[in-house]
């Protein structure tokens, strides 16, 4: 059993993650590459399974993917140019000024960020771009938004950890000490089943320690509650938000 590294809060969800964490858009991608000048190095922090490194692969030379859970390494796709080291953010062990484009995908709100932010400062190249992105709970529709945000807000919300008030936030309010490039909100499709819906809930943090303290899982109660209103495949859309940035731009 591979001991984890102090916040790691995933690896024991870590095939799920695999199973039902949702990936980003191509618009995002290409939207973030417009303002990044070169093409030989990108860093995807908190990589989690490798959903980003595995786009950003299609543009760079060479992509370094750092994240804490070996669990969630180990289940990331392998590619010729893609680099995969056990490391935080803070530390990632990456050479100096090496990185065009420095990507945190739902991830930057768990960083030390100014810690994080010194480490940006000494991987990037003069005039890299550092992307933070990530994602608000999925939309679906009046009826099933109303019992979704009740089990978000008061079933687990005494059990998320203090900074996800950065997500809730859409990254507004986080710290972040770079020269600012303007920025859009996304969107992302997906379709789910009732079964796959849960599954994902399963993988986040705030229902795991609600199972911690209380002995039960509370997304078998949320399930009952919403088969009324979900028949077979649902789709519906995460906005995405986004913070990016030069680093060292001269």
């Amino acid at each position: 059993m591979n001991p984890k590294v102090p916040g790691d809060v995933f690896s024991d969800v870590a095939d799920d993650y695999v199973k039902y964490r949702t990936s980003y858009p191509d618009e995002l991608i290409r939207y973030v590459l417009v303002y990044v000048r070169g093409r030989a190095i990108a860093w995807d922090c908190a990589t989690g399974n490798g959903q980003t490194a595995q786009k950003l692969a299609a543009f760079f030379e060479k992509v370094y993917a750092t994240d804490v859970s070996e669990k969630q390494l180990e289940r990331a796709p392998r590619l010729d140019n893609v680099v995969y080291s056990v490391a935080t953010t803070e530390n990632s062990g990456l050479p100096d000024q090496s990185c065009d484009l420095i990507a945190a995908s739902q991830a930057a709100h768990w960083f030390d960020i100014q810690a994080a932010a010194r480490e940006f400062r000494r991987v990037a190249k003069n005039n890299a771009v550092v992307a933070l992105w990530g994602y608000s709970p999925p939309r679906f529709n009046p009826q099933i938004d109303t019992v979704f945000d009740d089990f978000y807000f008061n079933v687990l919300g005494p059990y998320w950890d203090e900074r996800r008030r950065w997500v809730d936030e859409r990254y507004r309010t986080l710290d972040f000490p770079f020269r600012e490039i303007p920025t859009m909100e996304f969107v992302h499709s997906v379709v789910f089943d009732l079964d796959s819906f849960a599954g994902y809930l399963r993988t986040w943090s705030a229902v795991g320690a609600f199972v911690k303290a209380n002995g039960r899982d509370p997304v078998v109660e949320l399930t009952e509650k919403l088969k009324p209103f979900w028949q077979g495949k649902i789709r519906g859309a995460y906005p995405i938000f986004l913070r990016m940035g030069y680093v060292n731009d001269v």
